[in-house]
């Protein structure tokens, strides 16, 4: 019979409602674990790459198996410390998810030799945050590229064109593939045409910035393409020649056709189509559904003749189907635009300001007009280069959004003297990229305290407490107001509460890391907390102590009282919900659901009575769904087929980190029961068989 001695943490995933009517058993397993039985090494690693593929990098069961063709995972150490790194650099869940099923191989990449310099290039060339997220994510070869013989020459020959950091990274962001190509083989040829066809170096700059893969084109095609851009009629000094240039780089000879035969279908001749071209490059990359639906609205519904739009191409937005009725005249202008010239010089303002709030900071229609209450654009200057420095700082524009809802003044302040300071202060005290986005955008108030007066001070307070930026920082991600607060006033006498409680100074500075917030009560109501949690039975050397002064100054008295009510619903006494906040205080801040779940599970599925719970409340506080059952999974799988002793103590079990469970019991194992790695990755259904059998606290 198991034995379950629980005094330490411990999860536990219910199982479905109609488990209890399982018995685990060999003769009862899933097909798909009978199967296992007949694998062989190689497949078993094959699992394990598949599982890992799946549940560490976020993949698709499609793009594991496909990923899976492409790498093999001996064990998780060397892929973990990878996920770690990149991790680290900024990359989310997502960014991971796509890096990885497109490069798979990097998994088995030495992060240290290998990874760690390549992106330590990237952040000193100044990709960080979300722009290294995303370049990687999106272009992963790049770091299985050879960094000193193709990474770095690829950089040192495009920064020798444009010039600058700034530029070689607009070039990167345009084209990534631009860093893997032989540059002086590929590039300097196709310069020095466009140099000898008199184009500017200024010029040059502009079409590698903006189109890169433009001057990688074969030498000879090359010279046939700007000499026939000449041809048509462009002059080589002007930036309407480089965008001709990299509009017929990027056409086949047959798609250039379909598009003048298209233009033809609506109504214009050979000869418009060339003007056109000559006046707006770009038309000849435009959509053909865009094309369709712009020239039929102006000769449909406006009443043009074609050849009226191919001597004026510009930018519209195509009205709804139902505008048939509208007639282009001053007579009958769009209520919109009737509209407009009875607006006043603020309400055109306002308008601005909802169309930047929506458009340039990817606000809702609903928050842009929440937002446009609290600051009004008279131009956009001053917002773009606002927009400009956050992102040069990692903000995404979800980051960007998140922060500009709520706190829309930020728009205003004036970006070289109010926000880069303060940026720069947080970049030297150690935020940067994906943290200091987070910080940014979850409390942008921070951007509108004064540096000086407010941040400095209290930042150099706190680490007159905590000692160390490490520190420092820790309190500031557990609770960003704390840089708000006066801390000399509503700090410093709850310090000396404390001290003069006997509560040791590493415990203090264990309480500022992991809750500030606890910090900044009134110190009357501060001091009567810590003389309660004394009375309760705490002892103040110690760090269960702060924890239950962290959770008292959390709680109300009426959820206080909610929470010993539930414990009691349950089958506690109030003895035993004292005695349980005693061994681990968290236990009345462990949400309602989760104490039902876990408490039911002990009680209806393993037969313990509810009073036991009470002796070992650690077990609430951990996620019931990732370690208990595919542990006891294993020892159960494993103890009917005679591998462990039926009285191993399972606290022990659980108690093991995942490294050394993993070797002791799947690993040693899995050859003779295949199966195992089923149960260790929770894929198996746990049924209890309960006829009879109880499982001891």
């Amino acid at each position: 019979m198991l034995r379950f001695l629980h005094r330490k943490l411990i999860q536990i995933r219910v199982p479905a409602k109609d488990s209890k009517t399982r018995v685990f058993s060999p003769q009862n397993h899933h097909p798909t674990l009978q199967s296992i039985s007949n694998l062989s090494h190689s497949t078993l690693q094959s699992s394990l790459t598949l599982s890992y593929l799946e549940k560490s990098c976020g993949l698709s069961p499609e793009s594991a198996l496909s990923a899976s063709k492409k790498v093999t995972l001996k064990t998780a150490e060397n892929p973990d410390s990878v996920l770690s790194l990149l991790k680290s650099h900024g990359l989310s869940k997502t960014h991971i998810s796509k890096l990885i099923s497109r490069r798979p191989q990097l998994l088995s990449a030495n992060p240290d030799k290998t990874l760690k310099p390549k992106i330590r290039f990237f952040n000193d060339l100044g990709f960080s945050g979300a722009a290294l997220a995303v370049f990687l994510s999106s272009y992963p070869i790049v770091l299985c590229s050879h960094l000193k013989n193709r990474i770095i020459p690829s950089v040192d020959f495009l920064k020798n064109i444009v010039h600058t950091n700034e530029n070689v990274l607009l070039s990167i962001k345009r084209w990534p593939r631009i860093i893997n190509c032989n540059l002086q083989t590929k590039m300097n040829p196709n310069l020095s045409i466009l140099k000898d066809h008199g184009v500017p170096e200024s010029n040059i700059v502009k079409l590698i910035t903006t189109s890169p893969r433009a001057p990688v084109h074969n030498p000879e095609r090359f010279r046939e393409t700007v000499e026939i851009v000449k041809e048509v009629g462009f002059n080589p000094v002007t930036l309407n020649f480089i965008l001709a240039v990299r509009v017929v780089t990027g056409l086949s000879k047959l798609n250039w056709e379909r598009k003048i035969e298209l233009y033809k279908s609506l109504g214009w001749s050979g000869d418009e189509v060339l003007s056109a071209f000559r006046k707006q490059p770009l038309c000849m990359i435009t959509s053909e559904k865009k094309i369709k639906r712009v020239v039929n609205f102006f000769v449909d519904e406006l009443g043009w003749k074609p050849s009226a739009i191919s001597k004026k191409l510009i930018h519209i937005r195509v009205p709804a189907k139902d505008s048939k009725s509208l007639v282009f005249s001053p007579q009958n202008h769009h209520p919109t635009l009737q509209s407009i010239s009875n607006l006043s010089h603020s309400t055109l303002q306002s308008s601005l300001t909802l169309s930047y709030l929506e458009k340039s900071c990817g606000l809702s229609p609903e928050s842009a007009l929440s937002a446009s209450k609290k600051v009004t654009l008279k131009t956009t200057e001053n917002p773009d280069s606002v927009l400009s420095l956050l992102k040069s700082h990692g903000l995404s524009k979800t980051h960007i959004s998140k922060l500009i809802s709520t706190r829309p003044q930020v728009l205003s302040a004036n970006p070289d003297k109010t926000l880069k300071p303060k940026i720069q202060f947080f970049n030297d005290l150690g935020f940067s990229g994906a943290a200091l986005a987070v910080l940014l955008s979850s409390y942008p108030i921070v951007l509108c305290s004064h540096l000086k007066n407010r941040i400095i001070p209290s930042v150099n307070f706190l680490k007159t407490i905590v000692h160390t930026n490490e520190n420092v920082l820790l309190s500031i991600k557990r609770w960003p107001p704390i840089l708000n607060y006066d801390i000399q006033t509503k700090v410093n006498p709850n310090l000396s509460i404390l001290k003069d409680h006997g509560v040791p100074e590493s415990n203090i500075v264990k309480l500022i890391t992991t809750s500030p917030r606890a910090l900044v009560h009134i110190p009357q109501r501060f001091r009567e907390t810590l003389e309660r949690v004394k009375e309760i039975g705490f002892n103040p050397v110690t760090l269960h102590f702060i924890l239950a002064v962290r959770v008292v100054t959390g709680l109300s008295k009426l959820n206080w009282e909610r929470k010993i009510e539930l414990y009691k619903s349950l089958g506690w006494s109030g003895d035993e919900v004292l005695s349980a906040f005693r061994m681990q205080p968290m236990c009345m801040v462990t949400s309602e659901k989760k104490i039902k779940r876990v408490v039911s599970f002990f009680v209806d599925e393993l037969g313990w009575k509810p009073s036991a719970i009470s002796k070992y409340p650690n077990i609430l506080l951990l996620s019931i769904d990732k370690r208990i059952v595919p542990r006891c999974s294993v020892v159960r799988l494993l103890m009917s087929e005679g591998l462990v002793k039926k009285d191993l103590r399972i606290y022990g079990v659980l108690q093991l980190d995942e490294n050394s469970f993993y070797e002791k019991f799947v690993s040693e194992f899995q050859n003779r029961v295949p199966e195992v790695l089923k149960a260790y990755e929770g894929k198996m259904e746990f049924g209890w068989e309960k006829e009879g059998q109880s499982y001891n606290s």
